[in-house]
């Protein structure tokens, strides 16, 4: 993720249901909102290791894209999260061929959300 990594304190945190799933949501002290990545990843069916690799080739996306340690049911965990007005520029690189084929009709039913 970016270079410049600060440590980044949670204001305060949200569980977003999403699609049938929960994913989790965070404002931080720098007053952005923030979305864990890899949750969304696995929920639209894509390759979390794929996508992580083409975010930190993109300057915009990886600019956007922080290391939280979110507390979670099993202990603090580090998230990488990206700023939540980057998300539609992150999901517009993602080749709808590539969905995994069970999880392609919610997500296109989801779509219009």
């Amino acid at each position: 993720m970016n270079s410049d990594i600060r440590p980044t304190t949670i204001v305060e945190q949200k569980e977003i249901p999403f699609t049938g799933d929960v994913l989790t949501a965070v404002k931080a002290d720098d007053n952005k909102i923030y979305a864990a990545m890899k949750p969304i990843c696995e929920n639209v069916g894509v390759d979390w290791d794929t996508q992580r690799k083409k975010i930190r080739a993109n300057e915009i996306l990886d600019e956007g894209t922080v290391i939280i340690t979110v507390p979670s049911p099993g202990g603090n965990q580090p998230m990488v999260m990206m700023d939540v007005r980057r998300l539609p520029a992150w999901l517009m690189t993602i080749n709808t061929g590539k969905f995994v084929e069970d999880r392609k009709s919610t997500r296109l039913n989801s779509s219009h959300l």
